[in-house]
């Protein structure tokens, strides 16, 4: 069926090729790494977003090597896309047990100049990948000039389960604005 849709993909186009590489997708044809990635840079938008999705759905090192190198090729809306596949991978990478790939992900996409939600996503990502060191890395958040990752940082607060990290936000609480020290009492308070 595989070999088919590859087949059927260059005898097509719009819906229905959008359709085809769906399914490839869905269906997480490795075999399909290389042509999806010459289509992420197809005219038709919607041909392209389909293969990025799909690629992001595929998750093998090809896939991922492919959307590393989109993310930096890709622009506007279709470049959103590619960041969202790209976490995409990195959770399923996690998912699999190879948080060590996972976590180069996330440290790429936790960069200042990434959208705030693509680095909210990275930063979920770094501390949950990374259970020996979420306590620091919430709290290097928490002291840093970043608002909105803050926010993030306080939201992660409720899911750590060691005892470390309430003392260690506690000492933080009289270094934060008022704002996030109600926030950091409310995530303290569901603990």
């Amino acid at each position: 069926v595989n070999q088919a849709l590859r087949e059927a993909l260059n005898q097509t186009t719009g819906k229905i090729k959008v359709g085809i590489i769906n399914s490839l997708g869905m269906r997480s044809d490795d075999k399909s790494v290389a042509i999806l990635t010459n289509l992420i840079y197809d005219s038709d938008p919607q041909v392209a977003a389909a293969s990025v999705a799909a690629l992001g759905k595929i998750a093998t090192t090809q896939a991922i090597a492919a959307l590393e190198q989109a993310k930096e090729k890709t622009t506007g809306k279709l470049r959103l896309l590619v960041l969202d596949a790209y976490l995409n991978c990195a959770d399923q990478l996690m998912a699999q047990g190879k948080s060590t790939q996972a976590l180069n992900i996330y440290k790429q996409l936790y960069l200042p100049d990434e959208p705030i939600p693509i680095r909210a996503a990275a930063l979920r990502g770094l501390v949950l990948a990374n259970p020996d060191k979420a306590t620091q890395i919430i709290c290097e958040t928490l002291a840093g000039d970043d608002d909105a990752m803050k926010i993030v940082a306080i939201d992660l607060v409720r899911e750590i389960p060691s005892t470390e990290i309430t003392e260690a936000v506690s000492a933080k609480l009289p270094h934060l604005s008022a704002t996030h020290q109600v926030q950091l009492l409310s995530a303290l308070a569901d603990r």
